[in-house]
């Protein structure tokens, strides 16, 4: 069976996740302009405080999909992992181990010489919708342990 070369982005989080980020922005919005009209110090403070969270949720949210965000691209001979402008290459037969992380959300692809592991998203995706937990397999197969 000849392997696709394929290039794997992180998919887009569940829209529930902003659930919070915009309860606290319709909370806002009701409570503003009550702070805005009295203009004391404390009540001031916690509206940019109110500001700085709505932003973080946001970009908490947006945070893997803007350029530059990891990409991961396979073929028959192995992968490479770009993120930013550092990339990181293995061969298939360098890999000793696929270890995932459903703690962090994250796989870690672990070489022979004992290096640093490369480590990433684990819900990473096609742009045909194609997850690389699911194909794994099709590139990488574990290495054959013998018995010492």
């Amino acid at each position: 069976m000849k392997k696709e070369a394929l290039e794997f982005r992180p998919a887009r989080p569940p829209l529930r996740s902003l659930l919070p980020t915009a309860f606290l922005s319709i909370v806002f919005l009701v409570i503003a302009p009550r702070i805005l009209a009295e203009a004391a110090f404390w009540p001031m403070i916690g509206l940019g405080c109110g500001i700085l969270l709505i932003i973080g949720g946001t970009w908490l949210w947006f945070r893997q999909r803007f350029p530059g965000d990891p990409t991961l691209r396979v073929d028959a001979k192995g992968m490479s992992y770009v993120r930013g402008n550092r990339s990181r290459s293995l061969k298939w037969s360098e890999v000793e181990a696929i270890l995932f992380d459903f703690t962090l959300d994250r796989m870690l692809f672990v070489p022979n010489d004992g290096g640093k592991p490369i480590s990433m998203r684990i819900n990473m995706i096609t742009a045909d919708g194609r997850y690389w937990a699911m194909l794994i397999e099709e590139y990488w197969k574990p290495p054959k342990k013998t018995l010492a």
